[in-house]
This record gives C-alpha cells, structure tokens and sequence, in this order.
C-alpha cells in the first residue's frame, strides 16, 4: 500500500469522501481506528470513476460546457497544459463548477488579439478531500492565491512529493493569469498567480488543486507520473502514452521569473513539452529549464468531442450548376474537382421546395427554414425592399449568426450584391426589429465583418481580417454571367474558371494560417442554378439542382453524403419532392446553417426546420 494515513481525523475524511462517492449519507459513517483504514481503502477500489473523472476536449476562447459522465457531489476541476495548435502563449480557465460539470475556456494574455486556434485540453474532477483509489492517494483542495506566494497544505500528507495540477477560476479573475508553483513537498505546495510582464500585477483568484500520488508504469493504480526538465524547446515526454489515455501537464517550478505556462505537442505515438513563454515586453522566448510533473491516466469521459472545427467557410458560388463543374473539368476547376475527391458531397442538394432565387436561398441557408408556411422565413422576393427578414417574417427570425455571435464566436458575411443587404439589416444592426430574444444578446450586432465588393476583394478581406468561428462567402460572377450571356455558354464557364482560382486562394489560407490549418471546415453550395439566361422556372431541375460539398482534411472523410444518409435524406434523383413527411426530405441548401453549426459543436438555430436534428452523418477521415 503506497500511504495510509495516521491520523484518526483524516482517516474520517476519507470514508466520509468514500461514503458520499457510494451514496451514503456522511453522517452515517462512524469514525474509525487507525488500524482499520486498509479495510476502508478496499472498499475504494472499482469505483475510482466516482471519486475522479477525466476527459480530453477541444476548446476555443469561449467558454465550452463540459457534462461529467457521472454527477458528483463537491468537485474540485483542473485542466492540465493545452496543446500547441496556436503559437500564442494560452492559459486554460475553468468556471461555473456544479455537480453535473464545469465550463472551460482558452485565454491568450491581454496584449494579444483574443482570438487562439482551438487547443485539445485535459481535464480532472476530484471530488473534494482526501482519497486512495486502487492503493494510491490523491486530493483535491482550493486556495484563494494572488500575487505573492502562498503556501497550501494539503489535506493529507504525502508518502513522497506529488505531482500537482492546478487551474484559476474565471469568476474570480477574468483576466488570464499563469498558475506557478514555487514547491512541492510531501505536505504542501508553494504558489503564486502570474500576470503578462507589460501589466499590473494580478488580482487574488480560486485556484484547484490536485495533487497526485507519484507512480511508475508497472505500479497498481490508475495512473503513471513522471517527470523531466523542460525549457522553450519541444521535449520528448517520458511517458508511456496511448490514444486512450489522458495526459496532464503543469511545471513544478519557478526558476525562471519570467511568466510562462506549458505546452503540449501531439504526434502520432508521442507526446512533446515546452514551456511557452509571456512576450508582453519583447519577443525573447528563452527560459530557464523547469521541473515539469506529468499525469497520465486512462479518460473516463466516453463521450466524443462534440466539435469537429473551430472555423467553418461558407462558400455559395452564385448561380452554380453541377453540371458545369464536369463541363470545364479538372483542368478548369481544379480546385473544386479537388474538394469533391477529398470531401463528402453530392452533386444533387436542392434548393427551397417553392423558390430557387439568391435572396430567398441565402436567407434559407442563414435560418434553417423554408421560404414559405407557417415555419417560414418570408423572404419570397429576390429584391431588396428596404426592410429585414424580421419584417417580412413579422417576429425576429435567429440565424446561426445568433448562435455563433451569442456564444463569443466571431462572424462574417463577405457578398457582392445589393440584394443581400438585407441580410446585413437583419443581422449587422444595433435596432433590429422586432427585438432578439434568443440568448443574452438582445437586439445587438450579431455580424462582426460585412463587406460587400467584388470576388477578389472579398477573398482577400477573407484572407487579411482575424479569423472567424463563420463565415459567408458569396461569389456572384457565374450568376452575373450566367444572366448576361446564358447559363453553360463559354463566358459562364469562364466565369467559373476564375471563381475557381479565387477558390483556391480560400482553401490555401485555410491550409496554411497557423488558427485555421487542421481546424476549419469549408461548405460549398449554390443558391440555385439556371437555364438560359435565367432562374425563373423553378420546377426545371437545372434550377433547383445544386452541388452540396463538406471539406475537412482530418475531421471529415471522403464519401457520398446521400450513401451515408440513406436513412435520414432522400436522394431526389432527377426530382424535387414536397417535404411533407412522407419520406425523409433531401439534402437541401437551406441545413447549411445547422450544418455548420454541427461542425462547430454548437446547438442548432431556434426555430430552424432543416438540419436542426444535426443528423447528417459525416464520413469519418
């Protein structure tokens, strides 16, 4: 056995822990002697899932909710070091702790601009006390900290210094502040808060703190700790490590005085550490080696990360027919020949059962509705009339910019029609009527960057501005085109030829910007097609067929979405089926929205119709 405890008085708190883990009330438990604690510490074992509880989640500046697979009683939650997707130096913060879970958060240092690339964290919940889990003792305790060291006994002794993980609370310090630990006995542990070098210093914050047992790989209990030394160069972590396991990672020293958290590396079959230094002041990254204390033990969070991206890109090619894409082959569009060889799509996605028309389409696309019937947006006319999609719908009508924006996400329509100003009224406005009631954010601006301008210039406002969790990209020039000269005549084709190389522009930004790569989603689609010189006959399939493909290298696979789907859509072949239950509808532009909204993990739009079970299965990479 590694410890056992030799004071009658902590001896009461582990059963009372143990007691409330199983159920029974505390005051149920009768104190024990000394020498019955082994007896105790058996009864722990098997059940550790109820006492400690892991995870591994993929975060981004907004705070994420986080369930427990198991409720629990009074957990204490920390977050080991996140991973290294964004170069910016990120602290985690862990809020709104209840018995059913905990929200969690990243935060770049105040002079930085916000905005980070999603990071894969860690977590632990510890049920608050003093616990053996399969012979090996670990607790979990909090400390008010600021500024200046404060020395925090845990509640039990050591047999042997522990590794120790702790983690702020953002109720008590909005700004991000770096946990450091000055030492680590046996008995307590020695810490401070600190804050970016440029700026004041920090103010008092909760910090959790759990402390574990050490072990090697090969001794009886949940976990392996290990430890190395550490500086601003990737290190090799000395620990054995699966796919299936969690591994936490926090210095256990400060000698170097210069604000630093830690970093984690992922790469197949390792893990590598830094430490990441605060560049407030300049730009110097050097710092002293540290003692980094590593937890590795096995996730007992089953649920998958809900979040496939941190970033999804809209791209709706006016005007689009699917049959020009094979018509100007690879050699003409390469770009898009190769999102549908590297993505899920299909060249049969529909638009509204009753309209294929921009403004109408794109409004669909943004709610998640029909164009008509009571669940309806209302926008029937594909002209600006000077109101808002609330106007006509005669009730404020959320988009999935409400669901992104209300979240802390950043949002962006990019177009080059006057038509869709009407979008920018409805959604890019502090007066908008009838009033937002979805969410906190009431009636404000739900659209961070509008522009409209041509193709070029959107791409490259796409490309220069900060990155957002969503954005609307629409190319008008095949539609343009397509009304002057007639649909599939060379100069439509030539017009997609060009799009396609603005395409590219997109899809290489995302490739190689270090907050999209591997982390953003691109949709592609069309409002409708045409046929002559026109849409106006809605019933013509060359009208209401469009291409529907879903990019994402690592988080989406390749396949065929109405082969994945047969259960939940309906492929159309030729046809334009009424979605009246009858048969599960297809694949229309009007679940783009949602469809988004999946790929980021977030919940669909209020009132929506299409996509709104976020149902459509996605080929897995």
């Amino acid at each position: 056995m590694e410890h056992v405890p030799s004071l009658p008085r902590v001896v009461v708190t582990i059963v009372s822990s143990l007691a409330l883990a199983l159920g029974v009330p505390a005051a149920a438990v009768t104190p024990v002697h000394p020498a019955t604690a082994a007896e105790q510490v058996a009864l722990v074992t098997g059940i550790g899932e109820s006492l400690l509880q892991t995870g591994s989640h993929r975060v981004g500046h907004g705070l994420a909710r986080i369930t427990f697979p198991m409720p629990m009683r009074d957990p204490v939650v920390v977050v080991g070091a996140p991973t290294r997707r964004g170069i910016d130096p990120v602290v985690a913060q862990v809020a709104e702790v209840d018995p059913h879970g905990f929200s969690v958060r990243l935060a770049e240092l105040p002079y930085l601009d916000g905005g980070h690339a999603r990071e894969d964290v860690i977590w632990v919940a510890v049920e608050r006390g003093a616990h053996v889990i399969d012979g090996a003792l670990v607790t979990a305790s909090s400390v008010s900290v600021g500024a200046d060291v404060v020395r925090h006994d845990f509640p039990v002794r050591f047999d042997a210094a522990p590794v120790v993980i702790a983690t702020t609370r953002t109720e008590d310090a909005a700004d991000p502040h770096i946990v450091r630990l000055h030492a680590v006995t046996r008995g307590r542990v020695d810490l401070r808060l600190q804050s970016q070098e440029a700026g004041p210093p920090p103010v008092g914050a909760t910090v959790g703190v759990v402390a574990f047992t050490p072990r090697i790989v090969g001794d009886a209990g949940p976990w392996v700790t290990a430890e190395r030394r550490a500086d601003h160069w990737p290190k090799k972590v000395p620990v054995e490590v699966v796919d299936a396991v969690c591994l936490l990672a926090q210095q256990q020293t400060t000698i170097g005085l210069d604000p630093a958290g830690t970093r984690l590396d992922r790469r197949p079959g390792v893990w590598r550490v830094m430490v990441d230094e605060d560049r407030s002041v300049d730009a110097e990254i050097a710092h002293a080696k540290e003692r980094v204390g590593f937890v590795a033990l096995p996730c007992t969070d089953p649920t998958p990360v809900p979040a496939k991206v941190g970033h999804v890109v809209v791209i709706v090619v006016d005007g689009l027919r699917p049959d020009a894409i094979d018509a100007v082959g690879p050699g003409g569009a390469p770009t898009l020949h190769r999102l549908l060889d590297e993505g899920a799509s299909t060249l049969r996605a529909r638009t509204d059962v009753e309209v294929a028309k921009t403004l109408p389409g794109h409004t669909s696309m943004l709610t998640g509705r029909p164009v008509g019937g009571p669940a309806g947006h209302g926008v029937t006319e594909n002209v600006d009339t000077g109101g808002s999609v609330h106007d006509l719908a005669g009730q404020y009508v959320p988009s999935v910019f409400d669901v992104v924006h209300d979240r802390e996400g950043r949002t962006a329509l990019l177009h080059g029609k006057d038509k869709l100003r009407v979008l920018e009224r409805s959604w890019d406005t502090t007066a908008a009527t009838p009033r937002d009631t979805i969410g906190g954010d009431d009636g404000r601006d739900k659209i961070d960057l509008v522009l409209k301008a041509p193709v070029a210039e959107l791409v490259t406002a796409f490309i220069a501005e900060p990155p957002a969790a969503f954005t609307m990209l629409t190319m008008r020039d095949t539609d343009v085109a397509g009304h002057a000269n007639g649909w599939m005549t060379p100069e439509y084709l030539a017009a997609l030829t060009t799009l396609d190389a603005e395409i590219a522009r997109v899809v290489a930004h995302v490739e190689t910007d270090p907050m999209l790569a591997g982390d953003t989603a691109i949709i592609l689609t069309a409002d409708h097609g045409g046929d002559g010189d026109g849409h106006a006959d809605e019933d013509l399939a060359t009208s209401y067929r469009v291409p529907m493909i879903v990019w994402a290298p690592g988080d989406v696979g390749v396949g065929d979405l109405y082969a994945l789907n047969g259960a939940v859509r309906t492929d159309p072949g030729d046809g334009q089926p009424l979605d009246d239950g009858a048969a599960p509808p297809p694949i229309r532009i009007a679940e783009v929205g949602n469809l988004a909204l999946q790929l980021l993990g977030l919940p669909a739009i209020s009132g929506s119709v299409y996509g709104v079970l976020h149902d459509l299965v996605l080929p897995a990479p």
